[in-house]
């Protein structure tokens, strides 16, 4: 083989390694084009330039703000069960609190579902 078959082939070999790198980095067609007219050379800048920096995606904001939901302070309610007068709501849930004229009382809930 000629000197100048062995070149190309070096060439295009490198060329490609160069496009592998590159590719890691997010730059194919920078490390390809050092890999070929460089060589070696190519392929240690290429493996030195830092990796292409990709901005995270928009995200839109709604159209409209969104209300928060309604918050019901802690308090005795009418027991939605039925069985007693009132029931404590703590605020997140119904608890097992309940009181009929006066007295209170324990009654856990049923779980529903």
């Amino acid at each position: 083989m000629s000197f100048t078959t062995l070149a190309v082939i070096g060439a295009v070999v490198f060329g490609l390694l160069g496009a592998l790198v590159g590719r890691a980095k997010g730059r194919p067609g920078t490390g390809a084009a050092l890999g070929f007219f460089l060589g070696v050379f190519g392929l240690l800048i290429i493996a030195l330039i830092p990796r292409r920096y990709t901005p995270p995606p928009v995200v839109a904001a709604p159209a409209y703000p969104v209300p928060p939901p309604p918050v019901v302070p802690a308090q005795w309610a009418p027991d939605p069960s039925g069985r007693h007068e009132q029931r404590w709501w703590d605020g997140k849930g119904w608890s097992e609190h309940v009181v009929d004229g006066g007295v209170r009382g324990v009654d856990p809930l049923e779980p529903t579902g």
